[in-house]
C-alpha cells in the first residue's frame, strides 16, 4: 500500500530514532550509577592520596537524576508518539490543529530540556576527567584506578558508559530539533493546502457532504432529494494561494493537483511540489513553472572599492589605447551598471584624479538611471572648459544599446538648462543634439516598434520645432544633422526640402 502522508511517516520515524537514542542514555547511565553505588560521576572532583587511591569529592546526585529523568521521559514520549503516528498512518487519518499545536509545544520544551542535559553531561564528564587525569595519561586509562575503600566504587568501564550517555543525549537532541521543524510544518499544512469548510456534492449514491482536507473525502453518502446549493465555481476550482506565490488548483472530481503556477529560482522546486502532492495523497498532473535569473546578478563582480584597488591602475592615461585599459573599462562597466547612486558618488569622491575622466566615460557607457544622475551631478556644465561635458555626450551617443530612461534623462537635462547659458553655447548644444538623436536612433534600431513610441515622437517634435526657430546657419545645420540621425520616415520631405534650398539658406 502506498504511503499517502510522507510528513507523518517522517515524524513516526523520528520518534523511533529518538526512542533508540534515549535508551542509549538510560541503560548506560543506570549501569554507571549501580557501579558507583548511587554516586554521580558528573562534576565530581577529588585528588589522589599517598596510597594511590582517588579521594572523590562527590557532586550532587541531582545532575544524574536530571539526566535520568529527561531520558526516561524521552523514552516514554517517543514510544507513545511513534505508536500514535504509525496508527494514524495506517488508518490514513491526521492529527487536528490543536493536537499538532500541543505536540509542537511539548516537543520544543523537551528539546530544550534535552539540550540542557547534553551540556550538563559534557561539562560534568570533562570536570571528572580533569580530576582523574592528574595521574593518568587519559580519562580512558583512569578506568583501572581505585577509589577509597569507604565508597566501594567500581570504576571499570565508566569511560564507555558515560561516553555512550554523551553520544545518546546529544544525538537525541538532533531528532527532537528535527521533529520540532516537522511539527511546525504540520501546523502550516492546513493553511498551505486546502480549506476545511464542509460542502455538499451530488454523488453517484445521491446527495452527500464532503470535506476538503489534504484530500477530498465523502462521509455518510445517502440518497436525498436535497438540491445542491453550492456555486459551480466553488466546486470546480478550489484555489489556494500560498505565501510563496504558488497557486495550487485542485480538481475536486479527481483528487488531483490540476495545475501549479509560480515563480521560483531554486532548482529543486519540482521535487518540493511533488512532495506536497504525495503528502496530499494526490498526483502531480501538470505544472507550469517559470524560473528566471535576475539580469543584475553578477557572481564575479567585485565591490567598487575592491575593483578600484585591483583594476584602477588599468585606466591611467599612459595605458589608453592598450588592451589593459580596455579590460579595465569592461570590468568597471559591468559593476557600474549594478551600482547604486550612493556607491557611485562615494567612488568618485575617493578616487585618484588621474582616472576620473575615464570613469566618467564608463558612466556614460553604463546608460543606467543612477549612472546618468551621478554624471549630471558631477559634471560642471557651466564651466568655460566644456571638453569633459562634450566627451561625456560623445561617449553616450556611441553606445550600442539605448533605452527610454536614457533618452528621458537627456531630455530632462535639456529642459532644465533651456533658460540657462549652457545651451547657448553653440558647440555644446550641437553635441547634445547629436547625442539625443543618436540615442533615439539606437533605441529604434534595437526594436522597430519603438519608431512610433511617444518618447521618439516627442524628441522628433522638439527637433522640428527647434529647426523652425533657428535664425542662423549653424543652428539649422545642427538640427538637420540630428533629424538625419533619427532617420524617421516622416522627416524625409523636410530634409529633401532643405537639400533643395541648400544654397538659398546658406546665402
Amino acid at each position: 500500500m502506498a504511503v499517502n502522508n510522507v510528513l507523518l511517516l517522517f515524524q513516526g520515524t523520528g520518534y523511533i530514532v529518538a526512542l533508540m537514542l534515549s535508551l542509549c542514555v538510560v541503560i548506560p547511565l543506570a549501569l554507571n550509577l549501580e557501579c558507583f553505588k548511587g554516586h554521580c560521576l558528573l562534576f565530581t572532583t577529588g585528588s589522589f592520596g599517598d596510597d594511590g587511591n582517588f579521594n572523590a569529592d562527590w557532586a550532587s546526585k541531582a545532575y544524574c537524576g536530571y539526566i535520568m529523568t529527561i531520558s526516561s521521559l524521552l523514552v516514554l514520549v517517543s514510544f507513545i508518539q511513534a505508536v500514535r503516528m504509525f496508527t494514524m498512518l495506517r488508518r490514513e487519518t491526521d492529527s487536528s490543529f490543536l493536537s499538532a499545536f500541543l505536540d509542537c509545544i511539548s516537543t520544543i520544551i523537551l528539546a530544550v530540556m534535552v539540550f540542557i542535559g547534553s551540556i550538563m553531561v559534557t561539562l560534568g564528564f570533562k570536570t571528572w576527567c580533569d580530576a582523574v587525569t592528574q595521574r593518568f595519561r587519559s580519562c580512558d586509562d583512569a578506568s583501572i584506578m581505585e577509589i577509597s575503600k569507604a565508597d566501594n566504587v567500581q570504576t571499570k568501564g565508566f569511560f564507555i558508559q558515560i561516553g555512550t550517555v554523551q553520544f545518546g543525549i546529544w544525538s537525541s537532541w538532533s531528532p527532537e530539533n528535527s521533529k520540532e521543524k516537522l511539527l511546525k510544518l504540520e501546523l502550516m499544512k492546513p493553511t498551505l493546502i486546502v480549506s476545511s469548510n464542509m460542502q455538499s456534492a451530488e454523488g453517484v449514491g445521491g446527495h452527500c457532504p464532503w470535506y476538503y482536507y489534504s484530500k477530498k473525502s465523502k462521509y455518510n453518502c445517502e440518497r436525498s432529494s436535497l438540491k445542491n446549493n453550492v456555486a459551480t465555481k466553488q466546486l470546480l476550482s478550489p484555489t489556494v494561494v500560498t505565501s510563496s506565490d504558488f497557486v495550487i488548483n485542485l480538481n475536486p472530481q479527481e483528487n488531483v493537483i490540476k495545475t501549479i503556477d509560480g515563480r521560483e529560482e531554486e532548482k529543486n522546486v519540482a521535487a518540493v511540489l511533488n512532495s506536497i502532492a504525495q503528502e496530499m495523497g494526490s498526483t502531480l498532473k501538470a505544472e507550469t513553472l517559470e524560473a528566471t535569473v535576475d539580469e543584475d546578478i553578477c557572481s564575479n563582480c567585485l565591490p567598487l572599492n575592491e575593483l578600484i584597488k585591483e583594476y584602477g591602475g588599468n585606466l591611467f592615461p599612459e595605458f589608453l589605447g592598450e588592451l589593459k585599459s580596455a579590460a579595465g573599462f569592461l570590468k568597471f562597466l559591468d559593476t557600474f551598471r549594478r551600482a547604486s547612486k550612493k556607491e557611485l558618488l562615494m567612488l568618485f569622491k575617493n578616487t585618484d584624479r588621474r582616472i576620473l575622466t575615464q570613469l566618467l566615460d564608463v558612466l556614460a557607457a553604463a546608460q543606467t538611471n543612477d549612472a546618468l544622475d551621478v554624471a549630471f551631478e558631477l559634471i560642471d556644465f557651466e564651466s568655460k572648459d566644456i571638453d569633459i561635458a562634450e566627451r561625456f555626450f560623445t561617449v553616450s551617443c556611441n553606445v550600442s544599446k539605448s533605452s527610454e530612461v536614457v533618452i528621458s534623462k537627456t531630455l530632462q537635462f535639456i529642459f532644465r538648462n533651456f533658460s540657462t547659458g549652457i545651451l547657448k553655447r553653440k558647440k555644446l548644444k550641437a553635441t547634445i543634439l547629436i547625442t539625443l538623436s543618436s540615442l533615439v536612433r539606437t533605441y529604434c534600431t534595437g526594436n522597430t516598434a519603438n519608431l512610433n513610441s511617444l518618447i521618439v515622437q516627442n524628441v522628433n517634435k522638439i527637433l522640428m520645432n527647434g529647426l523652425q526657430e533657428c535664425k542662423d546657419v549653424a543652428c539649422i545645420v545642427n538640427h538637420l544633422l540630428a533629424l538625419r540621425n533619427i532617420a524617421l520616415p516622416q522627416n524625409l520631405p523636410v530634409l529633401v526640402e532643405y537639400v533643395k534650398r541648400g544654397e538659398e539658406f546658406l546665402d
